[in-house]
């Protein structure tokens, strides 16, 4: 049984949809929630690296989750919700993650996944924060056992993924190193207080304790020449090649720990656990304004078509389909 509150009787809405491999926007069903979920009116959705590798045939989504509508994270008000949610999320204003169907005006989430969120930011401009800093928290805290102290080095640094990192490394105490190819990437890791450096420095400029590796196999022969002794590596980016040819001798001589981790298709209770550690340790230095999303465009949903164009050259923050507008 689904609760309809409010005003609520769509039947269709306009979404983000993959038609060939490109972008329409165009009209969809819209999305039927389980007793355990929340229904969204979605106000901002974010763009990341898995949506244009979707879009491109590469990264099909989990099963049972829709298939031709990207988007990974989003933020809106909770319009309605199923008859075993266990409290009251009608009309609250939320952000999320979800394996799929985000860049559309409905989205459906578990709703032990909801984070509530303020007025701290406008609505639609939450959507940067939760694919990007959940990523970044779980890569760096729960993976990468970041402390302070340590030296950290975050290629492709540039990114919605890669400045939530070096954001929240600096939070942990770490001193960072950013990565980026270019002058205004270099510039705007600098900007973010981080040491910028290319990847032709990589190796020279360590020792470092925990590399985060977003771009891909490309780097991982630098990455092992520059890392610590017990050193770890926490790989979650392959957008420049998933291959690597490396000296297994190295990762001995360090007794260096490499890791990969991806989110979309952990569980159900995995991503409510992150959600949580989100909300006790992540929400409270964005609201007091210690960090916040560094946001290079915001786009009319209707405009899908060219955010993606856009997002697939170089850029330096997030980029958000605004569907309130």
């Amino acid at each position: 049984m689904i609760f309809i509150y409010g005003s609520y009787a769509c039947f269709a809405m306009n979404a983000a949809k993959i038609i060939d491999k490109t972008i329409l926007f165009t009209t969809c069903p819209d999305p039927t929630i389980s007793d355990e979920e929340l229904l969204v009116r979605v106000a901002g959705a974010g763009l990341n690296a898995a949506d244009l590798l979707q879009v491109g045939g590469f990264y099909p989504p989990p099963n049972g989750v829709v298939s031709d509508i990207p988007g990974l994270e989003f933020s809106g008000t909770v319009v309605a919700q199923g008859s075993k949610v266990p409290t009251n999320w009608i009309n609250r204003p939320i952000m999320g993650i979800v394996a799929g169907g985000a860049q559309a005006e409905l989205v459906k989430i578990h709703f032990s996944n909801a984070i509530e969120v303020d007025q701290t930011l406008p609505l639609v401009k939450w959507s940067a924060i939760p694919e990007a800093y959940t990523t970044a928290y779980d890569a760096l805290f729960s993976q990468g056992e970041i402390s302070a102290g340590d030296r950290v080095l975050i290629t492709g640094a540039t990114g919605g993924v890669g400045t939530a990192a070096i954001a929240l490394a600096k939070f942990a105490g770490a001193t960072v190193f950013g990565v980026s190819r270019t002058d205004e990437g270099l510039l705007a890791i600098e900007r973010q207080g981080a040491m910028a450096i290319s990847p032709s420095q990589i190796a020279t400029s360590g020792p470092f304790d925990l590399i985060l590796e977003l771009v891909g196999g490309v780097n991982m022969a630098s990455n092992l020449q520059a890392l610590s002794l017990l050193g770890r590596i926490v790989i979650i980016g392959v957008g420049a090649g998933p291959k690597a040819e490396v000296d297994l001798r190295m990762i001995m001589a360090k007794r260096a720990t490499v890791r990969g981790s991806t989110l979309r298709p952990r569980s159900v209770g995995e991503k409510a656990q992150i959600a949580q550690r989100i909300q006790s340790h992540i929400l409270p230095a964005i609201k007091d304004g210690t960090f916040g999303p560094l946001i290079s465009a915001v786009y009319p949903a209707s405009k899908a078509a060219l955010a993606y164009s856009d997002f697939s050259k170089s850029k330096v923050g997030k980029l958000i389909l605004d569907f309130s507008i």
